[in-house]
């Protein structure tokens, strides 16, 4: 008598679908390595919150640069949403945060009305939940905006 198997030995076929599934998985890592390099990791691990502290590293490395380059409209005016430490939701810093510990800063100092010119160009009906970082206070655009100059 014959003995036909008609299932046949599948070891061969489990190792192709493995080896598949390892390939899969390794071109899937190295795409995500190579657009972490590329765009920088905040760009893949940003969107879905992981990476905490990593906002804060991004903002003091990018003002370290502005500050090497004597540039003073990124150093300055420059407002990057962030997540502090201890806080819910996004505020606004700029490269005077003391909470950067830069190594290097800008030569000049950058005036008084930087917060208040970023709380300018947002909308008056979002300025109260606009949370920013002024000049070693931390407040909401609405109490910034509304302030009178003094003369």
């Amino acid at each position: 008598m014959n003995n036909f198997n008609l299932g046949g030995d599948k070891k061969g076929q489990e190792f192709s679908i493995t080896t598949l599934l390892i390939l899969v998985l390794g071109i899937i890592v190295l795409v995500i390595v190579v657009v972490g390099f590329t765009y920088g990791w905040n760009f893949i691990f940003g969107k879905i919150g992981l990476l905490p502290g990593q906002d804060l590293q991004a903002v003091a490395k990018s003002c370290e640069i502005a500050a090497e380059q004597d540039l003073k409209i990124d150093y300055c005016s420059q407002f990057k949403a962030v997540t502090l430490p201890g806080s819910s939701g996004k505020t606004y810093i700029n490269c005077e945060y003391p909470g950067l510990e830069l190594t290097k800063k800008l030569g000049s100092d950058c005036g008084n009305d930087e917060a208040k010119k970023f709380c300018n160009n947002i909308a008056p009906e979002k300025r109260a939940d606009t949370k920013i970082y002024d000049k070693n206070d931390l407040r909401d655009c609405a109490t910034l905006t509304a302030e009178v100059p003094a003369d």
